[in-house]
């Protein structure tokens, strides 16, 4: 269900200005943290390593960043293929034993 309405509006605009009555904090990568979660269940591996990778990039919640980092060993075939994300990874703090468990094959 969270997998289905992730791609229904993955496209949604993350910082909407000038609306009134509006609550910021609901356009914060939510949809991302719960489909970085519920995509490996879906089986569908691509669309939660994307959101792993934009709530590490993006996001302001330390401990979804912390999560989706833990998250990326589900989603290490993704992680391997794109090398300026791993340029990435390495210069942040990320544990070592995730990145030891991303390298495995």
């Amino acid at each position: 269900m969270i997998n289905a309405m992730y791609h229904k509006w993955k496209d949604y605009n993350k910082r909407p200005k000038d609306k009134l009555f509006i609550r910021n904090d609901l356009y914060e990568y939510h949809i991302e943290y719960y489909n970085s979660v519920s995509a490996f269940y879906a089986k569908d591996f691509y669309s939660g390593y994307v959101c792993c990778k934009e709530l590490i990039l993006h996001g302001k919640d330390k401990g979804r960043i912390d999560s989706a980092i833990n998250n990326l060993v589900f989603y290490k075939m993704h992680v391997k293929k794109d090398k300026h994300f791993m340029s990435i990874l390495r210069k942040r703090e990320i544990p070592e034993k995730v990145m030891t468990e991303i390298m495995k094959n």
